[in-house]
């Protein structure tokens, strides 16, 4: 299991601090994050469809978290129509999920 092993200098929203190459399924980032037992928050898409920085913007108030978002979505792009209900990890758990590694 990939654990960054020194801290941040530049942006903590950067995946690849919590991510060895391409492997994000191999992440404690992405263990954490999906964790079946942390809180979360529906979404309903009613702007922005196919737009999953604009929906991480809407949501967590920055495009920067998009990375993060797209994890999270089942389906993937093809779910992001109007009308659909997101199940997301609120941006308070986000930000102390990064803290914590």
């Amino acid at each position: 299991m990939f654990k960054r092993a020194k801290k941040i200098i530049s942006n903590k929203l950067e995946m690849g601090n919590y991510i060895e190459g391409y492997d994000v399924y191999n992440s404690l980032f992405l263990k954490e994050l999906l964790d079946p037992t942390i809180t979360r928050i529906k979404y309903k898409i009613t702007n922005f469809e196919y737009r999953p920085d604009l929906i991480a913007k809407d949501i967590y108030g920055s495009e920067d978290y998009m990375a993060i978002f797209l994890v999270q979505v089942e389906g993937g792009i093809d779910s992001l129509q109007k009308g659909n209900y997101l199940s997301v990890v609120p941006k308070e758990v986000v930000d102390a999920i990064l803290e914590s590694l």
